[in-house]
């Protein structure tokens, strides 16, 4: 599993994801077994934590935190998944409505819904269908499946066995155990693609097509196309289906795979306005790269403003930061002694995580590499300091559950996420907000680190400081003033935290 998947999966099971991102998650749950084996997973390790920590006695200086960890994991969990997420693998979406009529085969249904409802077709496909949606379907002796789609949007997860047909006004889908998404479109969408220069030869609904898994052919009357994982396409009824450009290469490749009716004397109007529309997204697309350019270079003489308008003007960033949360730059890695100072008034603690260092890859990708731009040598040497970070991390993290008195053949099957996940859930806001402000006054100069921590104070210590500690493992590598402006170069490592603000005092502690 990887750190995404795992980030979107604990999202999901504490209701933390939102609307859309939640339906494309079960989208893909019901299309990949893996996926759903990996949610189990998690499931199932939940259930076993819980009640772990429901169970054994706490350490004295935890008693909060376990009791807001019972809360939040009781023994016996509510399972988060909604039961009609698991068959859920395709969306037909379809607006107006049509007669339909059942045929004399060995099975048929129709069914209108005024609210969600789980449909059985076959022995092979589940629809899942929204309020207001309308189906008909008809089972041949063989077993083959045909679906009338007139009205409402309708998840299908269609197992591999027998054909499975679904008609829209513009075209038919075919497939033979897939996850796919079909959207029929009205008039209205199709001039809104197109714009008004199309709308003299526009009359017919078309639909759109997208791939999530396995092979799925749509075609019509005008021809038909074979569409993979990862691609999508349009059609309408008085045009050929046409490979989406997004789907391309970018550079025309889509239009080019149905040449019979995008080229030469019978090509189709529709082609040309693909193509025009392709090539003003190109260019659209390049002028806001161009203006993102203008932006960060204005951003940055800003930046360079505060740091160097003098002692009154640095004094102002670090009021602002400080109370606000609007932080110049410099303060994430170049901060002074004054700066620190104020941002312990506020109990304001900055830090930046190294953002490899919490997932499941060892090293950071080829983009922080490229973006440090180091030589051959010193990217081996940069991977090593975080592959070493990282490692020492784990080993920590585990140290500090293992002061939790799990199992260790519970700890073992834990990954570093998982570790911190367990680590953080046991960390109350009561807790976390003192060790920030002990932190920034540490920082300023103000305050020592008390002697004896807890377990929950020991890990927020380490996250706040790993920027500091990577930059450290990088210096002994390839020298502090490399490693100093590698950290630098984009104001930080990436996932830079601000905490704090809001509880400011006259002076600093």
């Amino acid at each position: 599993m990887n750190d995404d998947d795992a980030g979107r999966l604990r999202a999901y099971l504490d209701h933390e994801l939102d609307t859309g991102a939640r339906a494309q998650l079960e989208r893909e749950l019901a299309c990949s077994a893996q996926l759903r084996a990996e949610l189990a997973a998690i499931e199932a390790l939940d259930r076993e934590l819980s009640l772990r920590l429901h169970l054994d006695a706490p350490a004295p200086d935890l008693h909060a935190a376990w009791r807001a960890v019972a809360r939040r994991h009781p023994t016996e969990p509510e399972r988060r998944w909604p039961r009609w997420a698991a068959m859920a693998a395709a969306a037909v979406m379809a607006l107006g409505v049509g007669a339909m009529a059942t045929g004399g085969h060995a099975q048929s249904g129709r069914r209108t819904t005024d609210a969600r409802e789980s449909i059985e077709i076959g022995d092979h496909a589940t629809a899942v269908a929204e309020a207001g949606s309308a189906i008909a379907w008809d089972i041949d002796d063989d077993g083959d499946v045909r679906v009338r789609q007139s009205a409402g949007a309708v998840f299908y997860r269609v197992d591999r066995g027998d054909a499975f047909v679904v008609e829209t006004p513009a075209g038919h889908v075919s497939v033979a155990g897939t996850c796919f998404t079909v959207e029929v479109l009205p008039l209205s969408s199709k001039l809104k693609h197109l714009g008004s220069a199309g709308a003299g030869a526009i009359v017919s609904a078309g639909v759109f097509l997208s791939v999530q898994e396995g092979q799925v052919v749509l075609a019509n009357d005008r021809g038909s196309i074979e569409l993979a994982a990862g691609e999508s396409a349009h059609a309408w009824g008085d045009r050929a289906p046409l490979l989406d450009d997004e789907a391309s290469d970018g550079s025309g490749g889509a239009i080019a795979q149905n040449t019979a009716s995008t080229h030469g004397p019978n090509a189709s109007p529709y082609a040309s306005l693909v193509r025009e529309n392709a090539e003003q997204r190109r260019a659209l697309r390049a002028l806001e790269e161009e203006l993102d350019a203008v932006r960060d270079s204005a951003d940055g003489g800003e930046a360079s403003v505060d740091e160097q308008g003098g002692p009154e003007a640095r004094r102002a960033a670090a009021k602002d930061c400080a109370e606000q949360g609007s932080c110049a730059p410099h303060l994430w890695t170049d901060p002074s002694h004054d700066d620190l100072v104020e941002l312990a008034r506020c109990g304001r603690l900055l830090f930046d995580t190294p953002e490899f260092v919490f997932s499941d890859h060892t090293l950071p990708d080829g983009a922080m590499i490229e973006a440090a731009g180091l030589s051959e040598g010193d990217a081996a040497r940069f991977s090593a300091a975080a592959s070493g970070l990282r490692d020492d991390v784990a080993r920590r993290l585990r140290g500090l559950v293992a002061e939790l008195e799990l199992p260790p053949e519970l700890v073992d099957r834990l990954s570093l996420p998982q570790l911190y996940a367990v680590l953080d859930a046991v960390v109350d806001e009561g807790l976390r907000a003192d060790v920030r402000r002990r932190v920034a006054a540490e920082r300023a100069g103000l305050a020592t680190a008390p002697t004896e921590q807890s377990a929950g104070e020991r890990v927020l210590r380490l996250q706040f400081e790993l920027g500091t500690e990577f930059e450290s493992r990088l210096a002994a590598e390839l020298g502090a003033e490399a490693a100093h402006e590698i950290r630098g170069a984009n104001q930080g490592w990436p996932n830079k935290t601000s905490l704090g603000g809001g509880d400011c005092a006259d002076a600093a502690p």
